[in-house]
């Protein structure tokens, strides 16, 4: 109670004088405290399933469209099905959220379909693709989105993956009574297919032995206080690449950081502000000395920041390197460094400020999102750097910069440049809580033909 009371007058003080800055208590396992919580056996793998499991999924959302909903475009037939075939693909202009949340998360229970029945990363790649294709073809009336189609299956796997993981990780067939009960829900919050699989199954109240499979991870709670926008978090970097041997191969995702972040308006429901997914997909761990190791390979990425007037998406993947350096008396420095190729979305700055007429005056439109809502949609850059110095008894300070460049690929040659730099210190209370401050830039700049960028 005395450490609970300290934590709170700390915090009462420093939210008085430092109203704009992010606060963050934290939960960490270091990498010499490990969970288990995977069946003792893998599951066998049953791609019958895992196929039937995706169709039903498919089934299921456009049976709640068109009998709940009664959305004109679930009125499907064999007319629309031909019809769709014969036509094509077509770029949609749905919302941001839908095109580059919804669909990629979509695509991540398709993903989930597959893994849950023991089919392997990359066995289970085909199942995004698949399952787009027979929900854009067959169970709409629209034409087939090309953009819907490469968010729902890059999404799916870079995203998919990561909650796929998320989820065994906090189930414990172990537990019981209301834990039981409690990590059940919570798993299929974070992974509804993994959740409907395990009851469908069986296996959420089944108990199964430990298999001694070891995790490594860091976990944190962000939360961040500001009276009209407080929200809360879940950061995790899933570390067990690093309990390789040197020289060895990495298996894809046994390294990747997830961070989601939910603002929570007094006024709305809470929304999604942030949702960040990085792993490797294949590479080496390698050590220039005792003290020093390095992970290099190909990362996957899926970004999404839904911020007001700035949003930013990208799907994509490229080369990456980190590095951990141990030094005397548990400091250390660690270091990250990706770049990758995108799909993604930005924000229209020139929309916003000028409007369409901007675009008409050359004969070209803005083809994505409302009025009220525009974006550009394209390929781009993302580069990411991150710095991280500290002391595991004390606690550590890092930065981390994210820089997205998105060039529109239809109806303006506008392009977007947008650069996040994140500050972080932390401070360790006891061996599992941290209280920190965070803060956060945004940088934007927005470039049309010879307009002066929009900053």
């Amino acid at each position: 109670m005395k450490k609970i009371k300290k934590l709170f007058i700390v915090s009462l003080l420093v939210l008085l004088f430092l109203p704009h800055l992010n606060f963050l208590v934290g939960m960490t396992s270091s990498s010499k405290e490990v969970i288990s919580n995977e069946e003792k056996n893998q599951p066998s793998k049953n791609y019958w399933k895992a196929v039937a499991e995706c169709f039903s999924l498919n089934i299921g959302v456009w049976a709640y469209d068109w009998y709940v909903k009664k959305a004109e475009w679930a009125n499907i037939s064999l007319y629309s099905i031909k019809k769709n075939i014969k036509m094509g693909y077509i770029w949609d202009d749905n919302s941001f959220m839908a095109n580059q949340g919804d669909h990629p998360f979509h695509g991540a229970m398709y993903w989930a379909a597959a893994r849950t029945n023991g089919l392997s990363f990359w066995e289970s790649v085909i199942f995004p693709f698949w399952g787009s294709f027979f929900w854009e073809v067959v169970l709409e009336t629209n034409r087939p989105s090309t953009n819907d189609s490469i968010s729902t299956t890059l999404g799916g796997i870079f995203l998919g993956e990561t909650l796929f993981r998320l989820a065994n990780l906090i189930i414990d067939e172990q537990a019981r009574g209301i834990e039981r009960i409690g990590r059940e829900c919570f798993a299929f919050l974070v992974n509804p297919m993994v959740g409907i699989d395990r009851l469908i199954s069986g296996k959420s109240w089944k108990r199964q032995a430990r298999n001694g499979i070891k995790h490594f991870y860091d976990f944190q709670v962000p939360i961040r206080l500001l009276g009209q926008k407080d929200s809360i978090g879940i950061s995790l970097t899933y570390k067990n690449a690093w309990a390789y041997p040197s020289g060895s191969w990495i298996e894809p995702y046994d390294y990747f950081d997830f961070d989601i972040r939910l603002t929570l308006n007094r006024k709305k429901r809470p929304k999604i502000e942030r949702l960040l997914s990085e792993g490797l997909l294949f590479g080496k761990k390698d050590s220039f000395s005792k003290n020093c190791f390095v992970l290099w390979g190909i990362f996957g990425n899926f970004d999404y920041f839904m911020m007001p007037a700035n949003r930013i998406s990208s799907i994509g993947l490229g080369p990456g390197l980190l590095s951990e350096l141990k030094l005397n008396h548990g400091w250390f420095l660690n270091n990250t460094l990706t770049m990758s190729g995108i799909f993604g979305g930005s924000t229209s700055s020139f929309v916003l400020r000028f409007g369409e007429n901007i675009f008409k005056q050359y004969n070209e439109t803005h083809q994505f999102g409302s009025k009220e809502d525009p974006y550009y949609l394209g390929p781009g850059f993302l580069g990411k750097l991150g710095l991280e110095i500290g002391n595991e008894k004390i606690g550590s300070i890092e930065s981390n910069i994210y820089c997205h460049w998105v060039k529109s690929i239809f109806g303006t040659s506008a392009k977007e440049q947008v650069a996040i730099v994140n500050f972080l210190a932390k401070v360790k209370i006891s061996r599992w809580c941290y209280l920190g401050i965070e803060r956060e830039y945004l940088i934007r700049k927005g470039f049309y033909r010879h307009y002066d960028p929009l900053v």
